[in-house]
């Protein structure tokens, strides 16, 4: 087995290669940050550290992932995934998932769901069409509980009639809004 170890220092920068069985890893280390790049296999991973957050980068084939963590806490993950055309991107940043769907260069897609406090709201986009659901979740000992306070479907655009409608009052402002009450024992 053929090790290679290169090291180099120049100016405060202190560069390091290291190549042994068909992996590269290289480290840097400038004034307080570190990036580490590893290549095995067609895999890359990149790993940055500046001032307490850590940036990693995983990119295999058609899939790449990104990491942030900060003060130990995972602050976003992204992940991208591309398939025959189609690109599916997710973010997860908290209590917040984004999930965009692109092909032939067109969002077929968004999903958005937030989690607060045990209300989930979910906002799907697709084309023309927007749905929003809102559902609160509450656990009380071995059981969950969760009502869907509301759910709204709207088509854009409006047809042409809706212009000509006359124009709605309050009361008409005001959706209808159905719940239902589901208990599940886990």
């Amino acid at each position: 087995m053929l090790l290679t170890v290169v090291v180099v220092v120049v100016a405060g920068t202190v560069v390091v290669v290291v190549v042994v069985a068909g992996t590269v890893v290289v480290v840097v280390v400038v004034a307080g940050t570190v990036v580490v790049v590893v290549v095995v296999a067609g895999t890359v991973v990149v790993v940055v550290v500046v001032a307490g957050t850590v940036v990693v980068v995983v990119v295999a084939g058609t899939v790449v992932v990104v990491v942030v963590v900060s003060g130990g806490t995972v602050v976003v993950v992204v992940v991208v995934v591309v398939v025959a055309g189609t690109v599916v991107v997710v973010v997860v940043a908290g209590t917040v998932v984004v999930v965009v769907v692109v092909s032939g260069g067109t969002v077929v897609v968004v999903v958005v769901v937030v989690v607060v406090a045990g209300t989930v709201v979910v906002v799907v986009v697709a084309g023309t069409v927007v749905v929003v659901v809102v559902v609160v979740v509450v656990v009380v000992g071995g059981t969950v509980s969760y009502e869907i306070l509301s759910a709204e479907l709207a088509s854009f655009p409006l047809p042409d009639e809706s212009a000509k409608a006359p124009a709605l009052t309050e009361t008409d402002a005001v959706p209808d809004e159905f719940t239902v009450g589901v208990n599940v024992a886990v």
